[in-house]
């Protein structure tokens, strides 16, 4: 069977069979059922791309346009949309948990310790047993080759190796960037009194700031301004377009930022026009993101048989 193939034939199989074991609607009070369906769709994207890593063609890369097809460019880029989606949402939960109680310190201490429990399992079941095969060796030798290396910045700023003759690191997603996106997420949510209105009372706020942020990317875009990748016009408009919107995700740019969190907040403007069934099926998958993640990286893992 086709690798292709194989990946459609996963992805569905992945996606229903959860879906089948939550049919019924889990909107709980307090809840805005219109972030927790947009947190799933984003769930939808994260698996079709995770399971494109497992069943795709490693030997061409998804965003090189020169070897690239329309189909593939597209797996992968829509999933550039998961991460702000994610981060941003987390700082509007963080308000909308903010007003329904009092931000003391056993408030504080909860978040970090959830925060704690989210790099315990991304360091030790999923490295290990999920998505990543090899075992960090962070302990003392870490700590004894720090001052000679710029780690600080890295873990800052930049996406890149940290590494020595022990150990192994690699920084995805650089602090200061992707806590900028979460305190944008919160700075929304207490700027349009988030916490005491629904989404669609605010629909018209949200989406004008989001069209605000796609405007301004465009202008900026045109101009090869805010992206270390230019883009450059190709003999095919389509390619032209794609070459447009492909933007740097590792570090996020300032254009990468502007496209992703324009295009989530006016989906989230209009979330609530969707089927009801659709929303449904997307607010229980944003209800339990972290169950979802843990069952397709350990589930697709032991379908596809790695050691």
């Amino acid at each position: 069977m086709k690798p292709a193939r194989l990946m459609a034939i996963s992805y569905f199989f992945t996606v229903h069979s959860f879906s089948r074991q939550y049919r019924a609607p889990m909107v709980k009070s307090g809840r805005l059922p219109e972030i927790d369906a947009l947190r799933g769709l984003a769930i939808v994207l994260m698996a079709l791309d995770h399971t494109r890593d497992y069943f795709g063609d490693h030997s061409i890369d998804a965003l090189d346009l020169a070897h690239t097809h329309i189909a593939l460019f597209f797996a992968r880029w829509l999933t550039h949309f998961c991460a702000p989606t994610f981060v941003c949402l987390a700082g509007m939960s963080v308000a909308l948990a903010a007003h329904r109680r009092p931000v003391n310190r056993p408030f504080l201490v909860g978040l970090a310790t959830r925060g704690l429990w989210l790099v315990i399992l991304e360091q030790t079941l999923l490295r290990c047993f999920g998505w990543y095969f090899n075992f960090l060796m962070l302990g003392n030798e870490l700590l004894a080759s720090l001052p000679g290396n710029s780690w600080w910045w890295t873990m800052l700023f930049r996406s890149n190796d940290l590494g020595s003759a022990g150990w192994h690191f690699y920084v995805s997603y650089p602090v200061l960037p992707w806590f900028g996106v979460m305190a944008f997420g919160y700075g929304i949510a207490m700027s349009i009194s988030l916490p005491q209105k629904r989404i669609v009372e605010r629909r018209r706020t949200i989406g004008s700031i989001g069209i605000v942020l796609l405007i301004t990317f465009l202008f900026l875009r045109s101009l090869n301004w805010g992206d270390p990748s230019p883009w450059t016009p190709r003999s095919q408009t389509l390619f032209s377009i794609l070459s447009f919107v492909n933007l740097e995700k590792y570090p996020p740019s300032i254009d990468f930022l502007l496209m992703t969190l324009g295009v989530m907040l006016c989906c989230l403007a209009v979330a609530d026009f969707l089927p009801s069934s659709i929303t449904r099926f997307l607010v229980n998958l944003g209800q339990v993101p972290l169950f979802f993640y843990l069952k397709l990286s350990l589930g697709v893992r032991r379908t596809t048989g790695c050691p």
